[in-house]
């Protein structure tokens, strides 16, 4: 009977401890750097390092933060140009910049073209509004 008891006992342990949480990698890192004691100048070195990283980690968060709209959505880096149509196709468009570079721009779903009085036709001069990755989110007569 007591061995069916110890038994019992160590399954019942061995269930408490594997339903502990662990802690995040980020958690243990930290717990195991700080355990690590150094003296003198290596220890200062550590210190200062630690802090260091501390803070590019707190930096980090804080762009990534300010990087978001409200929606949680990334802002994005937004190119106007000025120029004139010199190909289009059904979901792209080439532009020839007044600054004297060639443009190709996708048209997309969200694409705003109705500031167009004529439309998408070559030889129009337009002002175009785009992200990074190029996709046209606004394209309307100069000077609107």
């Amino acid at each position: 009977m007591r061995k069916k008891g110890l038994v019992l006992a160590a399954f019942l342990a061995m269930g408490i401890l594997a339903c502990g949480k662990k802690a995040s990698t980020a958690e243990s890192s930290a717990a195991a750097t700080t355990a690590e004691v150094k003296t003198g100048q290596e220890g200062e070195d550590k210190e200062s390092k630690a802090a260091t990283e501390a803070a590019k980690a707190k930096e980090s968060t804080t762009a990534e933060t300010k990087g978001k709209e409200e929606g949680g959505k990334e802002k994005k880096d937004l190119t106007v140009i000025t120029g004139t149509i010199t190909d289009a196709a059904m979901n792209s468009v080439s532009v020839k910049g007044n600054d004297g570079k060639d443009y190709e721009l996708n048209k997309i779903d969200k694409s705003d073209i109705s500031g167009l009085s004529q439309g998408i036709e070559i030889g129009t001069k337009v002002e175009v509004t785009f992200d990074k990755d190029m996709n046209i989110l606004s394209m309307v007569d100069p000077g609107k």
